[in-house]
């Protein structure tokens, strides 16, 4: 999806979204990272509220 929004490709970035295949989370919510993405990785494992989910290194920030 990153990549997507990257590209300006809005129509592939929405026919993703109406698959169902992805979850839209609302910025700044608490994660736990379980699989980081190394220094070459593009994908993030975590946890949210007890579900795993995956993302692209872009879609994580870490701090605070």
């Amino acid at each position: 999806m990153v990549s997507f929004v990257g590209a300006d490709d809005m129509g592939s970035f929405e026919a993703y979204i109406e698959q169902g295949r992805c979850v839209v989370m609302q910025g700044g919510q608490k994660v736990t990272v379980t699989d980081s993405p190394g220094m070459f990785g593009g994908r993030t494992g975590f946890v949210f509220r007890g579900t795993k989910l995956w993302t692209l290194r872009e879609g994580i920030s870490y701090g605070q």
